[in-house]
């Protein structure tokens, strides 16, 4: 695999991994009920699973988002010099 696809493939993983953080995100906030007493059944527990999803997003956008600049090292450290 050339540099170019390479980076092509980080830049769409970056950009369904943002997506899914962004949905989890706007799913857990505005679509599942907020907790506060006993367990009451499936909301609940898809507020976990939905929760867990986008700990994980968030964790492998990082990743992508490192290696994404680091394929752009060169050009950050060129323009760090001007």
């Amino acid at each position: 695999m050339n540099r170019w696809d390479l980076l092509w493939l980080v830049n769409v993983l970056s950009f369904v991994l943002l997506a899914i953080l962004v949905l989890t995100g706007l799913v857990n906030w505005i679509a599942l009920p907020h907790g506060g007493g006993p367990p009451a059944g499936g909301g609940v527990s898809m507020r976990h699973a939905v929760r867990e999803i986008h700990a994980w997003a968030a964790v492998f956008f990082t990743v992508s988002i490192a290696v994404h600049v680091g394929l752009h090292w060169g050009y950050v450290r060129t323009n760090l010099k001007r």
